[in-house]
């Protein structure tokens, strides 16, 4: 997350002591929490700290957030599901071209991208098969 723009979400959070929140502060600290969070890539406790807000409303609001896209992709998750595999799929092959481009002297950056798409694709496997199996 950027110095500036850090400080300017800070700079339009108000800093709340606590008890409950009207509808326009949740409304406003949320899109803050947004930001935060998917644009900034920041965690709960990194929000909670810049903003002065206890770390639980933040990972509510985060819920919140998660559910809100759950519900906005729910209709279409097959479709983004293999989106998103044929992308590892491309990113795969790209960088096992450029390997057997570079032969013998292929670095160690190549094959590390390579081992984490293998586990990432790995990783939604497993996801799949869990959320498939019973209990």
């Amino acid at each position: 997350m950027t110095d500036d723009k850090l400080d300017k979400t800070i700079q339009n959070s108000n800093h709340k002591k606590g008890g409950p929140y009207s509808k326009a502060e949740r409304e406003s600290r949320r899109k803050q929490v947004f930001d935060m969070h998917f644009d900034l890539n920041c965690s709960a406790i990194e929000i909670a700290k810049s903003l002065k807000i206890n770390r639980h409303t933040i990972e509510s609001d985060l819920k919140y957030w998660y559910s809100e896209l759950e519900i906005e992709f729910s209709s279409d998750r097959k479709n983004l599901i293999l989106k998103y595999w044929q992308r590892l799929e491309k990113q795969y092959n790209r960088i096992l071209g450029d390997i057997k481009n570079l032969g013998v002297h292929s670095d160690l950056g190549h094959e590390k991208l390579m081992f984490q798409l293998n586990s990432k694709m790995i990783e939604i496997l497993l996801n799949i098969k869990k959320s498939t199996s019973k209990d």
